[in-house]
């Protein structure tokens, strides 16, 4: 571990954010007066460095164009991307970053390194549910999050978009059907289908998912007649059945 003076052209950073003008000033002055340094890096083997911590004051060197160099704290080398991952995740976390770069680590976490929620909270020390909020914002598009939520059946897309086994454009029709307005969910059913949702996933097969899903919007019948995985035991986690059965 030791102290470095970089330019901002020797970082290279995995996500910036833009920020204000008057905001990238700010950062910008605060690193040209710093004692102790507010950027974390990890030396590359081609003389750049990866920005592990400190992402608002290296986008305050992009938005600002200085050419000073800046002092920087050295770390690792770290031995994995999933390490290197989850060492700038804890730093975002940790400095208060924007949103974004902890959804996108997270995301990148799951679905590039191979890791769920529970890992990275263990890895972290972290609630697992906090890194679910996280994954909720990241995974399901921006648009049909808002329209979810102004439905108030937000479970039934997050329940959607973590069946792994569906694709990515199944996930979408899915979403597209329960989200066609005010009449796909009659008032007697929404406050049931909500915590159901909270209970159980979609069926892993597609043409069964879509099935159980247009009887949960549009049925007349008795609630307890929509099939659903069973769970078993009850204590595990809603995202991981492996075997289903047919409630009757």
């Amino acid at each position: 571990m030791k102290h470095v003076r970089l330019t901002y052209d020797q970082l290279v950073a995995f996500h910036l954010e833009e920020v204000p003008d008057k905001t990238a000033r700010h950062y910008a002055a605060k690193l040209e007066n710093a004692i102790n340094p507010h950027i974390i890096v990890e030396k590359r083997f081609d003389k750049k460095y990866n920005v592990i911590g400190g992402f608002k004051y290296v986008s305050a060197l992009k938005s600002t164009q200085k050419k000073v160099p800046t002092l920087c704290f050295v770390v690792g080398p770290f031995k994995s991307e999933a390490e290197r991952k989850l060492a700038i995740l804890q730093q975002c976390i940790t400095e208060g970053e924007d949103e974004q770069y902890k959804e996108l680590l997270i995301y990148e976490l799951m679905h590039e390194c191979d890791l769920d929620e529970y890992d990275i909270s263990e890895a972290l020390g972290k609630d697992a549910f906090k890194i679910d909020e996280y994954m909720y914002q990241q995974i399901i598009p921006r648009t049909y999050l808002k329209k979810a939520i102004e439905l108030g059946i937000k479970p039934l897309i997050q329940a959607i978009f973590f069946n792994r086994l569906n694709s990515f454009q199944e996930k979408c029709l899915l979403t597209e059907l329960a989200l066609v307005g005010d009449t796909s969910l009659r008032g007697f059913h929404l406050p049931q289908y909500r915590k159901y949702r909270e209970t159980y996933m979609l069926f892993d097969d597609f043409t069964e998912a879509i099935n159980q899903l247009q009887l949960a919007l549009h049925s007349k019948k008795s609630w307890r007649h929509i099939p659903h995985p069973r769970t078993y035991p009850p204590q595990d986690n809603w995202t991981h059945y492996e075997i289903y059965t047919l409630y009757s």
